[in-house]
């Protein structure tokens, strides 16, 4: 079971930052919706909806995008429908949810989340909430 939150594990070796790929819950499942090819299935809307709904509880969105993803006109390769279907469908429209996200939302990199950076609201909130999780667990 993963959690939802970013989370810094300490050991002796050093410090490990787990930033857990952004879910929704549908039922009884944790789907994904946050890259490759769940996002370029998911419409844009429902997307804005989850990221809003997990920022206003404190959680930020983990999103990631593949390089591939962003060239609709990349070669074609003979394979069976169901690869090729994971592999190209919704291509067309990546690019432009990607720029959508760009203008609807603020974003840090994940190195930024880790060292604290960031002014919005939600994040204080989720520095706090942090703290008060790690004192629990810990102390």
């Amino acid at each position: 079971h993963f959690g939802i939150y970013p989370n810094q594990i300490n050991t002796k070796h050093g410090k490990i930052y787990e930033f857990p790929l952004s879910t929704y819950r549908w039922l009884w499942q944790r789907l994904p919706f946050s890259g490759g090819l769940p996002l370029r299935l998911t419409p844009y809307f429902y997307i804005n909806d989850v990221i809003r709904s997990l920022n206003s509880r404190s959680i930020p969105a983990i999103l990631f995008f593949h390089p591939w993803e962003f060239d609709p006109g990349q070669p074609r390769v003979s394979l069976p429908w169901h690869k090729r279907f994971r592999h190209y469908v919704g291509l067309a429209e990546n690019r432009v949810k990607f720029e959508r996200l760009l203008d609807d939302f603020d974003f840090f990199t994940l190195a930024e989340i880790a060292s604290g950076v960031g002014t919005n609201e939600w994040m204080l909130e989720w520095q706090e909430r942090r703290k008060y999780l790690h004192a629990a667990f810990t102390g």
